[in-house]
């Protein structure tokens, strides 16, 4: 089914996660691009390469998988999924209406079949529209908890019936070779899988060869790893646009009113108005009130640990990686706004919180704002932030967006009565 339309591009991308303006004029070159980055986001490749660009799979002194059941270590998920299935109680999600959570069942249910020796698999829509071929060869153990899939794989159309003899193979042997596992999966969903399966075929080693069995000639050597949904530090990198928003262009010019759209001209601030118009939120007559911040506590141990629950931030079987305390002097976070407004996100854990942590987009500030406990001024401006935070998310995990302008090395402002469109996308 490759390549894809542009219009497709799109709902892939809106699949993920990651939402691009409809108009914007960026090249369908750079919308792949972007497309790509987000397919890796969503298998977690730095998991497994730290290089994902150009880097290989290293094989070398990679164990069998022995960590028990495949299945279990290809669940990823995020503590927002956990909280929104646990309030409406539904523990099993609905197939059909998101490629991504598709292919996240999809590569689970391949695993549990793998699981019960069943290696050989046939991905095929409702409508026999397409196919993809998939043969488990061996699967690795990577970092303990992380499964990865030797594959071989073929992608066919009616048009172009790619592994058309292989099925019929299988179908003859009958009950002398393993089952061909068939499993529902739709166009959609077949835009991802072998897109992934592609870019992955470039990463395995040339040192990796795997022997072919009979009809698989038109097979392509390839790996699997677990899927799930894009964390909060990804969804901010990818939905960010430092251009314009319409053709993403460099933008110099801001909407007066919000100062959060950038605009190369007036053309596209024109064009993006009908769009904008219902979002724009002004800050002319915000009401700004100053706070100070830190990096760690005042009375945090050197070299202490300490770790952040996300309400996007993924969740598997992976130890946790908790970043320490440095035993130098803390530095301040690099201000990279100058003086411009800019979005944060407030994260207050319940009403009688003694602190927050507030970080912007990129996380490069990424911050705690502490409860004074003595200055009476401070104390009322904790708890006017916290009223704020408390309306807008019900304590239920979600973290409200407010704006913020940098006016120190250790201090921004905060305008608690004008907070920006909360729909955003990290």
């Amino acid at each position: 089914m490759l390549p894809t339309s542009r219009d497709e591009i799109f709902d892939l991308l809106k699949a993920l996660g990651v939402e691009i303006h409809p108009k914007t004029t960026l090249s369908t070159e750079v919308l792949e691009g972007r497309l790509r980055k987000a397919l890796d986001c969503v298998q977690y490749i730095t998991d497994v390469i730290s290089t994902p660009g150009g880097g290989a799979l290293d094989l070398h002194g990679v164990e069998p998988w022995t960590c028990g059941d495949t299945y279990v270590a290809t669940r990823r998920g995020s503590l927002g999924e956990a909280i929104t299935n646990y309030t409406t109680q539904k523990w099993i999600p609905e197939l059909y209406l998101n490629a991504l959570m598709d292919l996240r069942q999809t590569v689970m249910s391949m695993a549990s079949h793998f699981d019960n020796g069943c290696t050989r698999f046939c991905l095929q829509d409702e409508n026999k529209e397409c196919a993809i071929i998939i043969r488990i060869l061996k699967v690795f153990e990577k970092h303990e908890t992380v499964p990865v899939f030797m594959v071989f794989y073929v992608h066919g159309t009616k048009e172009n019936p790619k592994g058309i003899e292989w099925i019929q193979y299988q179908v003859r042997q009958g009950s002398k070779e393993q089952p061909l596992m068939g499993v529902t999966c739709t166009l959609t969903e077949q835009q991802l899988l072998p897109r992934i399966l592609e870019m992955n075929s470039k990463r395995v080693p040339a040192s990796y060869t795997s022997k072919r069995g009979p009809r698989e000639q038109d097979f392509t050597l390839s790996f699997i790893l677990p899927v799930g949904p894009l964390d909060s530090k990804d969804l901010g990198c990818l939905n960010i646009n430092d251009g314009c928003v319409v053709c993403g262009k460099p933008g110099d010019k801001r909407c007066a009113s919000c100062v959060a759209i950038y605009y190369c001209s007036r053309e596209c601030q024109r064009a993006d108005w009908l769009d904008h118009k219902s979002t724009c939120k002004t800050l002319k007559d915000a009401t700004w009130i100053s706070i100070r911040f830190c990096v760690v506590p005042p009375d945090f141990p050197s070299g202490g640990a300490y770790s952040v629950l996300n309400f996007k931030g993924h969740i598997s079987g992976r130890p946790n990686q908790i970043p320490k305390a440095k035993t130098s002097t803390p530095k301040a976070p690099p201000n990279t706004q100058g003086t411009k407004p800019f979005i944060v996100k407030i994260q207050c854990n319940g009403s009688n919180a003694t602190q927050m942590m507030i970080y912007d987009r990129r996380r490069t500030c990424d911050v705690l704002y502490l409860k004074s406990k003595e200055d009476a001024g401070e104390v009322a401006k904790f708890d006017a932030v916290a009223r704020v935070v408390g309306f807008n998310t019900a304590w239920n995990g979600v973290k409200p967006f407010c704006w913020a302008r940098r006016t120190g090395e250790w201090q921004f402002d905060l305008a608690l009565d004008k907070l920006p469109n909360q729909d955003v996308k990290w």
